[in-house]
């Protein structure tokens, strides 16, 4: 059980220390108590539906709260050592650093609400800002061109195709007894890859693949965690991380079968070329000064092909341009973000939007290169104060 532990938090005694565990035994997560005298491990919590971390000790040792997340952060409480547990919160809204006073009696923690719509402007206009908005209100997270018109959205109930003529929206079914999310279509049109949450009772995330208007799902990896698939433009491949083993680059056939890695560096965010040759990724060497740093693999080999540092600090995913000679990503200045075009060839980079506010958490170009979507808001925050979490 001695892998894959984190967020190690000490109890107030000073005598054990809890950590997170990623899929202990058959569960998705878990907390983990570690005796200083003995050594002595022992998982006394395990969720199936959400993946518990962050965990801080009651002080008077009899529970901990920590977040438990799955499409959004929310907070728990956790009795030790029988370890049951129930909601402290249950809402939409995300919470983070969640900090106990010194009478154990309230937290306080980070309460943090999205504001996040698509957007969509001609890749000729970008230095204008002339785009079109598409959502309103729903929940964002990702997306992905399935065509000109027609595109894949990542939302809290799951996946949909939205079309960005009409602003119509048609729900896709998830495999029996799980949930959808991360949608990626594959460039040749013919299938939507995604991760399958609880896909048949496995308690594991998945990548699945499903034809292109729905249906005839198909299993493609076999780990633990993988999260984050994306098809690559030939349809060959699909790319997704291994977060059970600490976030490496995987690649698997677009039928399934063994999966690859391809790097031993661990991997922030990545994209594949428009040819489907390469991936990028952003990248932390075990060796180095760890600063993230710009790796390129050629996917059918796995030899790494070059390394390029960062122009600019990122504030958001990284993603090829559509020629496939810059790699782009948003960089924040005085609060906003704007996408920057550095070139693969190392040559200066540019600002290429000039949006006079937000941020960006997601974008794209349409398969033609003559679109360029984007999600991009805000986020309020405010720090509040609960009180009897054990009630």
């Amino acid at each position: 059980m001695s892998s894959g532990l984190n967020d190690p938090a000490w109890s107030p005694d000073g005598k054990a220390i809890v950590v997170m565990a990623l899929q202990p035994g058959n569960a998705l997560s878990g907390l983990v108590s570690i005796d200083l005298a003995s050594g002595k491990q022992q998982l006394f919590f395990t969720s199936n539906d959400s993946i518990v971390q962050r965990p801080e000790w009651m002080r008077d040792r009899e529970g901990l709260v920590a977040l438990a997340n799955l499409s959004r952060n929310q907070i728990i409480f956790v009795s030790y050592p029988d370890g049951k547990s129930h909601p402290v919160t249950r809402d939409t809204n995300n919470y983070s650093d969640p900090s106990l006073a010194t009478d154990g009696k309230q937290l306080a923690t980070v309460l943090s609400e999205n504001h996040f719509n698509l957007f969509v402007l001609p890749a000729t206009s970008l230095a204008t800002g002339q785009s079109r908005q598409l959502t309103s209100g729903t929940q964002l997270y990702r997306f992905s061109w399935l065509s000109g018109s027609q595109i894949v959205r990542d939302s809290q109930s799951g996946l949909s195709l939205l079309n960005t003529e009409s602003g119509s929206s048609t729900p896709l079914a998830a495999p029996e007894d799980s949930l959808a999310a991360a949608g990626s279509a594959c460039g040749d049109g013919r299938y939507i890859v995604f991760t399958s949450v609880f896909g048949q009772g496995n308690k594991v995330l998945n990548t699945w693949r499903m034809d292109a208007n729905g249906g005839n799902f198909k299993q493609v990896s076999t780990g633990k965690v993988d999260q984050v698939p994306t098809c690559s433009p030939d349809g060959r491949w699909v790319l997704y991380e291994d977060v059970a083993t600490g976030s490496h680059l995987m690649k698997v056939p677009i039928d399934g079968g063994n999966a690859e890695r391809l790097s031993e560096e661990l991997v922030a965010d990545f994209d594949i070329s428009p040819d489907s040759k390469t991936a990028i990724s952003a990248t932390f060497g075990h060796l180095d000064e760890h600063v993230e740093k710009l790796t390129l693999t050629a996917i059918d080999s796995n030899q790494v092909l070059k390394t390029l540092k960062f122009q600019r600090p990122r504030s958001g995913p990284i993603r090829f341009s559509h020629d496939g000679k810059s790699v782009v990503y948003p960089v924040r200045t005085a609060g906003v973000d704007n996408l920057w075009s550095q070139p693969l060839d190392d040559s200066p980079g540019k600002q290429i939007t000039q949006f006079p506010a937000e941020h960006i958490i997601d974008f794209h170009w349409s398969p033609d290169g003559s679109q360029l979507g984007l999600i991009r808001g805000h986020t309020d925050s405010d720090v509040v104060l609960i009180r009897d979490m054990q009630q």
